[in-house]
């Protein structure tokens, strides 16, 4: 691929004998017509403008600066990655190449830079790194459900001989079966876990709202403090809805954690 080259030419004035750079380099010539399709401007229009006002956006004019100050010094050729805007406004990611123009007696009148838009590079490169760091997460909470899983295994087991050796006390039986609740909600969570980690879809269907909300009613009352008092004014001709149970289970228990923590004298 042929890059663009542009020619600039640094404004100097003439000082005591001492040559001093003001840093704004005119354009002087687009040598190949990619220039204007990186950055939008025809020939006509870029000749003659200063290269820090046109093409260079105002947080990286310092940047530029030190650069152009390198090659004045001539230090040798550079090469840059940076922030440029577009005739439109729009901001791209450019690699620039960048060569000192020597006259004889050692000072630099100009720079020839070869230009590279790799905007679409620098975002493909983003996007992999989100994706590597998603893959990485997913195999984190992948184990960490595997784990916990194991752990809910054990204690609804308990919880189920609990129900059986309390069949005769009603308070007691009550008891495990809130620890019964609470461990097969957990485990509802902890599969949803496993969907994030395998990137599975939820599970939506048709369901009533109001008999979800009556389901955690008890459950709700035993999490929160006894000073709140849960009061649901439930509307029963609500229409049938299309969702995922298990996700809305959670956004409820987070809704009503939240209330806790904003109502801490209690209410109702």
């Amino acid at each position: 691929m042929i890059l663009p080259l542009i020619i600039f030419v640094n404004k100097i004035t003439l000082v005591s004998n001492i040559f001093l750079s003001i840093f704004q380099f005119e354009i002087v010539n687009y040598l190949v017509p990619d220039a204007e399709k990186i950055f939008g401007y025809a020939r006509d229009e870029a000749m003659g403008h200063h290269a820090i006002d046109l093409i260079v956006p105002d947080n990286m004019k310092t940047h530029v600066n030190d650069i152009w100050a390198a090659l004045i010094d001539n230090k040798g050729g550079s090469r840059s990655t940076n922030e440029n805007v577009t005739k439109d406004g729009h901001t791209i990611i450019c690699e620039w190449y960048n060569t000192p123009l020597v006259i004889e007696e050692g000072r630099v009148i100009g720079v020839t830079s070869l230009v590279d838009d790799i905007t679409q590079h620098k975002q493909a490169e983003r996007s992999l790194r989100r994706s590597e760091k998603m893959s990485a997460l997913g195999k984190l909470t992948g184990g960490i459900a595997h784990d916990y899983n194991n752990m809910l295994a054990i204690i609804l087991g308990y919880s189920n001989l609990l129900k059986s050796a309390l069949g005769q006390d009603p308070k007691l039986l009550s008891y495990a079966k809130s620890i019964d609740d609470a461990a097969r909600r957990s485990a509802k969570l902890t599969k949803k876990l496993l969907a994030f980690s395998q990137k599975k879809s939820s599970n939506p269907y048709v369901m009533n709202i109001n008999s979800l909300f009556k389901k955690q009613k008890d459950l709700l009352e035993k999490s929160l403090t006894v000073n709140i008092k849960i009061r649901f004014n439930l509307d029963e001709s609500l229409w049938m809805t299309y969702l995922d149970s298990d996700d809305l289970e959670n956004a409820i228990v987070n809704m009503f954690v939240n209330a806790q923590h904003a109502m801490p004298m209690g209410a109702r």
